[in-house]
Protein backbone atom coordinates (compact mmCIF):
# COMPACT_ATOMS: atom_id res chain seq x y z
CA UNK A 1 0.00 0.00 0.00
CA UNK A 2 1.31 3.36 -0.79
CA UNK A 3 1.39 6.12 1.43
CA UNK A 4 1.18 9.64 0.08
CA UNK A 5 -0.08 11.23 3.19
CA UNK A 6 0.09 10.37 7.41
CA UNK A 7 -0.46 13.11 9.79
CA UNK A 8 -2.30 13.00 13.25
CA UNK A 9 -5.72 13.75 11.70
CA UNK A 10 -5.51 12.65 8.00
CA UNK A 11 -4.19 9.27 6.24
CA UNK A 12 -3.93 9.16 1.97
CA UNK A 13 -3.19 5.92 0.47
CA UNK A 14 -3.35 4.92 -3.15
CA UNK A 15 -6.84 2.82 -2.45
CA UNK A 16 -8.31 5.68 0.30
CA UNK A 17 -8.56 8.59 2.13
CA UNK A 18 -9.11 8.11 6.00
CA UNK A 19 -10.19 10.87 8.42
CA UNK A 20 -9.54 10.70 11.90
CA UNK A 21 -10.96 13.88 13.41
CA UNK A 22 -13.86 15.05 14.64
CA UNK A 23 -14.92 11.80 13.71
CA UNK A 24 -13.88 8.17 11.83
CA UNK A 25 -14.38 7.91 8.43
CA UNK A 26 -12.84 6.98 5.01
CA UNK A 27 -13.75 7.36 1.52
CA UNK A 28 -12.07 5.51 -1.48
CA UNK A 29 -10.62 7.43 -4.07
CA UNK A 30 -12.40 5.81 -6.61
CA UNK A 31 -15.20 8.22 -4.89
CA UNK A 32 -13.46 11.62 -5.48
CA UNK A 33 -15.11 13.36 -7.73
CA UNK A 34 -13.90 16.70 -8.02
CA UNK A 35 -11.21 18.43 -5.50
CA UNK A 36 -10.85 22.10 -4.22
CA UNK A 37 -8.93 24.28 -1.96
CA UNK A 38 -10.42 26.97 0.10
CA UNK A 39 -8.09 30.08 2.27
CA UNK A 40 -9.62 32.47 4.48
CA UNK A 41 -7.95 35.00 6.67
CA UNK A 42 -8.09 34.21 10.36
CA UNK A 43 -8.64 37.02 12.41
CA UNK A 44 -5.21 37.30 14.90
CA UNK A 45 -5.97 40.16 17.53
CA UNK A 46 -5.53 38.71 20.66
CA UNK A 47 -3.19 36.49 22.51
CA UNK A 48 -3.43 32.91 23.85
CA UNK A 49 -1.83 34.38 27.38
CA UNK A 50 -4.76 35.85 30.05
CA UNK A 51 -2.29 37.00 32.37
CA UNK A 52 -0.38 39.16 29.03
CA UNK A 53 -3.76 40.85 28.70
CA UNK A 54 -4.37 41.57 32.73
CA UNK A 55 -1.19 43.20 33.32
CA UNK A 56 -1.06 45.16 29.80
CA UNK A 57 -4.24 46.62 30.62
CA UNK A 58 -3.31 47.40 34.27
CA UNK A 59 -0.01 48.92 32.77
CA UNK A 60 -1.89 51.01 30.77
CA UNK A 61 -4.33 51.96 33.56
CA UNK A 62 -1.47 53.62 35.87
CA UNK A 63 -0.02 55.29 33.11
CA UNK A 64 -3.00 56.43 32.54
CA UNK A 65 -3.48 57.64 36.19
CA UNK A 66 0.17 59.00 36.18
CA UNK A 67 -0.40 61.27 33.44
CA UNK A 68 -3.71 63.01 34.89
CA UNK A 69 -2.38 63.21 38.34
CA UNK A 70 1.01 64.73 37.22
CA UNK A 71 0.42 66.30 34.61
CA UNK A 72 0.91 69.76 35.54
CA UNK A 73 4.53 68.22 36.92
CA UNK A 74 5.29 67.14 33.59
CA UNK A 75 9.09 69.84 34.05
CA UNK A 76 9.93 67.20 36.74
CA UNK A 77 12.31 64.73 35.47
CA UNK A 78 11.11 61.99 37.39
CA UNK A 79 7.65 61.96 36.30
CA UNK A 80 8.22 62.38 32.76
CA UNK A 81 10.85 59.57 33.55
CA UNK A 82 8.10 57.51 34.99
CA UNK A 83 5.74 58.37 32.57
CA UNK A 84 7.90 57.27 29.27
CA UNK A 85 8.72 54.03 31.25
CA UNK A 86 5.11 53.51 31.91
CA UNK A 87 4.14 54.34 28.16
CA UNK A 88 7.39 52.09 26.70
CA UNK A 89 5.89 49.56 29.06
CA UNK A 90 1.95 49.60 27.69
CA UNK A 91 3.34 49.77 23.97
CA UNK A 92 5.52 46.23 24.82
CA UNK A 93 2.63 44.55 26.23
CA UNK A 94 0.01 45.98 23.62
CA UNK A 95 2.65 44.74 20.64
CA UNK A 96 2.93 41.17 22.28
CA UNK A 97 -0.86 40.78 22.51
CA UNK A 98 -0.74 41.24 19.11
CA UNK A 99 -0.59 38.53 16.35
CA UNK A 100 -0.49 38.60 12.61
CA UNK A 101 -3.03 37.41 10.76
CA UNK A 102 -3.05 34.02 9.45
CA UNK A 103 -4.40 32.78 6.84
CA UNK A 104 -6.78 29.64 6.91
CA UNK A 105 -6.23 26.77 4.18
CA UNK A 106 -9.01 23.99 3.73
CA UNK A 107 -8.88 21.03 1.06
CA UNK A 108 -12.53 19.73 -0.04
CA UNK A 109 -13.43 16.91 -1.99
CA UNK A 110 -16.70 16.18 -3.54
CA UNK A 111 -17.73 12.44 -3.51
CA UNK A 112 -19.70 10.74 -6.55
CA UNK A 113 -22.49 10.69 -4.24
CA UNK A 114 -22.52 14.61 -4.09
CA UNK A 115 -21.17 15.04 -0.46
CA UNK A 116 -18.86 17.94 0.16
CA UNK A 117 -16.34 16.64 2.54
CA UNK A 118 -13.61 18.71 4.52
CA UNK A 119 -10.65 16.33 4.69
CA UNK A 120 -8.18 18.95 5.77
CA UNK A 121 -8.13 22.31 8.41
CA UNK A 122 -4.76 24.13 8.70
CA UNK A 123 -2.73 27.75 9.33
CA UNK A 124 0.45 25.91 7.90
CA UNK A 125 1.01 26.24 4.43
CA UNK A 126 3.62 23.93 4.15
CA UNK A 127 1.22 20.66 5.63
CA UNK A 128 -1.41 22.90 3.65
CA UNK A 129 0.55 21.87 0.58
CA UNK A 130 1.76 18.37 1.45
CA UNK A 131 -1.89 17.24 1.80
CA UNK A 132 -2.96 18.87 -1.22
CA UNK A 133 -0.27 17.25 -3.03
CA UNK A 134 -0.90 14.12 -1.91
CA UNK A 135 -4.23 14.30 -2.74
CA UNK A 136 -3.22 14.48 -6.29
CA UNK A 137 -0.81 12.22 -6.71
CA UNK A 138 -3.69 9.42 -5.19
CA UNK A 139 -6.12 10.93 -7.98
CA UNK A 140 -3.15 10.38 -11.08
CA UNK A 141 -2.34 7.12 -9.37
CA UNK A 142 -6.45 6.15 -9.68
CA UNK A 143 -6.50 7.41 -13.43
CA UNK A 144 -3.34 5.90 -14.52
CA UNK A 145 -4.36 2.63 -13.35
CA UNK A 146 -7.65 2.67 -15.32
Amino acid sequence: MTVYYRGPCLRITHEMIEIRHPRNRRYSIDEVVAVYEQSAKVNGTSTRSVPVRVYGTGGSGVVAIIVAVDWHAADHLPTVGIVLLGAAYALCIALACLRPKRREHQVWVTTRHGARVCLHRTTDGLEHGKVRRALVRAIENRDDCR
